[in-house]
């Protein structure tokens, strides 16, 4: 009688698995239909946040290069200026900056031209930095020294 009962079990719920799986597969159609959706949705929302992360690292970068940049031009100017600078003293042949001294005694204006001069200024100045180069020209003996 248990053999019996037991396969009466088993086509009584294979009838009803088999009356209900076309309402199943409906189902189960729509419930992948929606995940389907939900996937798409997931993976649109993390592409938005890795280009922000992205946009906002781009940032940073481009924050950190133009510092970097500022830096380095104004370390160049300073060693323009370094390098246009007098020679110091403990650097110079003996006698040198008794020459060169009486020499400005003798010319006190010369060269203060470029102090006045607007270009002059704006390259001299550190906050600038989209002049790197300034140019200086003339004629010997003019009053282009310093």
């Amino acid at each position: 009688m248990t053999v019996f009962s037991e396969l009466t079990h088993t086509t009584v719920w294979r009838a009803v698995f088999d009356i209900a799986r076309p309402k199943f597969s409906v189902v189960l159609a729509d419930i992948r239909i929606s995940l389907l959706h939900h996937k798409d949705l997931v993976e649109k929302q993390a592409n938005l946040l890795h280009f922000a992360e992205f946009r906002k690292q781009h940032e940073v970068s481009e924050l950190r290069f133009r510092q970097q940049e500022k830096v380095e031009i104004q370390r160049e100017k300073m060693e323009a200026l370094e390098w246009l600078a007098m020679t110091p003293i403990e650097t110079m042949p003996a006698g040198d900056q008794e020459y060169y001294a009486s020499k400005r005694k003798d010319y006190p204006v010369s060269g203060q031209w470029l102090s006045s001069c607007h270009v002059y200024q704006e390259w001299i100045d550190p906050q600038t930095t989209h002049i790197s180069c300034i140019w200086l020209n003339g004629k010997p003996g003019t009053g282009m020294g310093l």
